[in-house]
């Protein structure tokens, strides 16, 4: 670009309003189509794959069974022996209070 002189000062030519548009406009287009992104490519999955996949889910819920049931035996075990214990607590109350009245 060439430069001028004005009021005793330099300055920069500036470029014509339609060319410094095409100018813009041409850059705009190149990072457009360079932005663009391209669609992801997909993993061929064999049917191999597939089959091992199905049978590690398959124990995975097997397992999640298991877990389940052993949960369930515990929780009965435990509301079992807590209803027990308290059983056990009101008699030794019910044996503490006699024994207290004797006195």
């Amino acid at each position: 670009m060439a430069t001028a002189v004005k009021n005793g000062s330099t300055k920069k030519a500036t470029m014509a309003n339609a060319q410094l548009k095409e100018k813009l406009a041409e850059e705009a287009t190149e990072t457009v189509s360079k932005a663009t992104p391209q669609p992801p490519k997909e993993a061929v999955i064999t049917l191999d794959e597939r089959i091992a996949k199905f049978k590690k889910l398959q124990g995975l819920n097997n397992q999640r069974d298991r877990l389940v049931s052993t949960l369930e035996s515990l929780q009965t075990l435990i509301s079992t022996k807590t209803s027990h214990l308290h059983f056990c607590l009101e008699i030794l109350r019910d044996w503490n209070l006699r024994q207290t009245i004797r006195i």
